[in-house]
């Protein structure tokens, strides 16, 4: 079982919060932690015990609108909450303006710098 990438960074930043000196602190966080697992109906075991590939797939250069908004959209961990939805209001898109393919373009450049580092380190995506 994986996350979604907003959620997986949620969870960081909970775990993290249990180091807290605060008593009320931790209890908030290793709660809100919980209950997130709850939401995606897992537990603890199943999220640590999950088999996740070991490198990080070829970068294969998309062709498209449609192709190079979803390129974007596997990277969504490395997008700020504004860019994520300016990608998903192109998803269902047939075309875009210059100024949106622009932005699109900065975008993608982004994803590609960051999975060909994953490939380089071979982490995974």
């Amino acid at each position: 079982m994986t996350l979604p990438p907003a959620d997986r960074a949620l969870l960081i930043k909970l775990l993290g919060m249990l180091g807290s000196d605060h008593a009320g602190e931790r209890a908030n966080a290793g709660k809100l932690a919980s209950a997130l697992l709850a939401r995606h109906k897992t537990t603890w075991s199943q999220l640590l015990d999950a088999t996740e590939p070991t490198t990080a797939p070829r970068w294969v250069e998309p062709f498209g609108l449609h192709q190079r908004v979803l390129a974007v959209l596997a990277h969504a961990d490395i997008l700020t909450d504004w860019e994520l939805g300016f990608a998903e209001s192109l998803k269902n898109r047939s075309h875009c303006s210059p100024k949106q393919n622009a932005i699109l373009a900065r975008l993608l450049d982004r994803a590609r710098d960051h999975a060909l580092f994953q490939q380089r380190q071979g982490a995974r995506p």
